[in-house]
């Protein structure tokens, strides 16, 4: 059942107001189940990489949610220039907080597509700045990651 975003009218009465806010909640308790059902929509995740890490993994106990929507607050305990992202699902997209500059994410058409000059190898983020990534051709059941691209990044504003 659809809720009816003409009701109640300004002529109904008062004593139907209690069936339109049955409707309302009946709706609003079968989208809760739905998004229930599905894990979550959305999360945070803190991911820590080691010195010399190149790739970093969706799914598992040590990678990324496979949730469609994720905030990663990503930091280094060394220098690492992280060439893939594996296991992605096509259309999930990964928003990546730099919480310090040892983290890079290397341009590769093929694996990560940056928005920047082929001359320009890598991008490394600074404390604050942000990568949004988005997933295209993954599927987890089989041997294809896809490749992420960019959607945009915002270099720190202090």
């Amino acid at each position: 059942m659809a809720l009816n975003a003409n009701k109640p009218a300004d002529t109904d009465l008062v004593s139907e107001l209690a069936g339109y806010q049955r409707e309302t909640r009946e709706e609003v308790n079968s989208l809760e189940a739905l998004i229930a059902a599905l894990g979550g929509v959305a999360t945070v995740t803190r991911y820590a990489c080691v010195p010399g890490q190149t790739t970093i993994a969706v799914g598992g106990a040590s990678g990324l949610s496979e949730l469609p929507l994720e905030v990663v607050l990503i930091s280094g305990t060394g220098i690492a220039a992280i060439t893939d992202i594996t296991g992605g699902t096509e259309g999930q997209n990964k928003f990546f907080i730099f919480l310090d500059g040892n983290v890079s994410f290397v341009r590769d058409p093929t694996k990560i597509a940056l928005n920047q000059p082929a001359t320009i190898a890598q991008y490394g983020g600074y404390a604050g700045d942000v990568l949004a990534l988005s997933n295209i051709n993954g599927a987890p059941a089989t041997p294809l990651d896809g490749y992420w691209t960019e959607l945009f990044r915002t270099p720190r504003a202090y």
